[in-house]
């Protein structure tokens, strides 16, 4: 399949061809081009925030992992590309996710092994994308380091909404301690 900048995108968002464009990006040689890396980030974040299947959305995050390590030592631009607008969003609080944590909260059904590998799948991006710090990714995406705390705290509170306290997804939601820009200890909460 071609992977030209032009159409890696569209092949990635047509369920048609997603199949093979996903497969067509795991198989090619490393590093995958910096354009079509540029055009294919934004769709593998559509693609885990519509996925239906785990294997969809493993396979879609863990691309976009991918994408990010063979851009290192400056990530920015790919983590740009991905998390502009509403995608930020729309990573931290993808529909399957979603799905799950309501089926394990309210219907009693706990969560599966394939939940957890997915969850894993989903938050794997952040490391590569920050590891020199948030300002450059986050500026890059559109937002102050600041507003991507303030959106991925609101999307993984949309995650844990009304989650007992010992549900797994609790965990990553108790009060943290921060360290500030000026070397002062703040805590951060859930709202």
């Amino acid at each position: 399949m071609d992977l030209a900048a032009a159409t890696v995108a569209e092949r990635l968002r047509d369920g048609a061809t997603q199949t093979a464009a996903l497969e067509a990006l795991e198989d090619h040689a490393a590093p995958i081009p910096t354009a079509t890396a540029l055009a294919a980030a934004p769709a593998l974040v559509d693609v885990v925030s519509a996925a239906t299947e785990h294997a969809t959305f493993d396979r879609a995050a863990l691309l976009l992992v991918r994408l990010l390590v063979e851009a290192a030592p400056e990530p920015a631009p790919i983590f740009g590309a991905a998390c502009q607008g509403e995608r930020l969003a729309a990573l931290w609080a993808p529909a399957l996710m979603v799905e799950a944590t309501q089926r394990a909260s309210t219907g009693g059904q706990p969560l599966t092994l394939e939940d957890a590998r997915s969850l894993a799948c989903s938050r794997a991006h952040e490391s590569p994308a920050v590891a020199r710090g948030y300002t450059q990714p986050c500026a890059a995406a559109g937002h102050t380091a600041m507003e991507w705390f303030g959106i991925v705290s609101t999307a993984a509170a949309r995650v844990a909404l009304d989650l007992p306290q010992h549900h797994v997804f609790s965990s990553i939601l108790r009060p943290r301690r921060l360290l500030t820009r000026d070397g002062s200890v703040c805590w951060w909460h859930r709202r």
